[in-house]
C-alpha cells in the first residue's frame, strides 16, 4: 500500500480514493503534535463531499491527523440529495484517525455517511455538522462502525431533523459507541 504524508495548509479539493488502498496522512502521525491536526485542511469549499471512497477492498486505507471540512455532500439520487459532506463511504473500508471533521453538510450524514461500508474511528472530533434529513454528524446504514475504547472520539453540536449526532438504518446489530463528549448523556431519537 502507498503513503501519501501531507504538509500543513489548507487544500481546496475533494479526495476520491478511486478503489485504491491508500493512507493519508499529515505530520501529526510523526510528531503527535496536535497543532498539524488543525493547521492540515482539507476543504471542499461547498463543492461535494471532501473525500469519498467507494467499492474499495482493501483494510489498510486510511485518513490521519486533518481538519475535513466545508464539504457539501455527493450528488446520491436523481432529485438532487447528497451524501457525506466530509467523508461518503458506499462498499468501502477505511480508518479514520485523530481527525477534526467539522461544518460539513449534506441530505444525509452531515459529517460521514457510511452506506454497506466498515470504519474504524480513533480519536476523532465529529461537531457542528449539518443534515437537512438525517445523521447530522453520522449516517449509517448497513455499515459496521467500530470506536477505539481507549482513544475516544467525540461526537457533538452535530445537526439533524433525526439523529443530529448518529443515525442508524439498518438491521444489522445496533453500534457501540464509544465517545469522551457527546451532546447529550442520554441520546434519544433526536440526537
Amino acid at each position: 500500500f502507498d503513503t501519501l504524508l501531507v504538509y500543513p495548509g489548507t487544500y481546496y479539493e475533494n479526495i476520491n480514493y478511486n478503489s485504491k488502498d491508500i493512507i493519508i496522512t499529515s505530520l501529526y502521525e510523526q510528531t503527535q503534535n496536535p497543532d498539524y491536526i488543525r493547521d492540515t485542511i482539507i476543504d471542499s469549499n461547498q463543492s461535494g463531499s471532501c473525500i469519498i471512497i467507494s467499492q474499495n477492498s482493501y483494510s489498510n486505507t486510511a485518513i490521519m491527523g486533518f481538519t475535513i471540512r466545508n464539504g457539501s455532500g455527493r450528488i446520491c439520487s436523481d432529485d438532487g440529495d447528497t451524501s457525506g459532506g466530509g467523508i461518503d463511504l458506499h462498499q468501502a473500508y477505511l480508518t479514520i484517525k485523530d481527525c477534526i471533521i467539522m461544518k460539513n453538510k449534506a441530505t444525509i450524514g452531515g459529517g460521514i455517511c457510511s452506506r454497506f461500508s466498515l470504519i474504524f474511528l480513533e480519536n476523532t472530533t465529529i461537531k457542528n455538522n449539518f443534515a437537512y434529513y438525517s445523521g447530522g454528524g453520522f449516517y449509517i446504514k448497513e455499515s459496521i462502525i467500530s470506536f477505539d475504547q481507549e482513544k475516544l472520539c467525540n461526537i457533538y453540536f452535530n445537526y439533524a431533523c433525526n439523529g443530529s449526532e448518529i443515525y442508524e438504518n439498518t438491521e444489522w446489530i445496533p453500534t457501540e459507541v464509544y465517545v469522551d463528549t457527546f451532546t447529550v448523556l442520554e441520546p434519544d431519537r433526536f440526537f
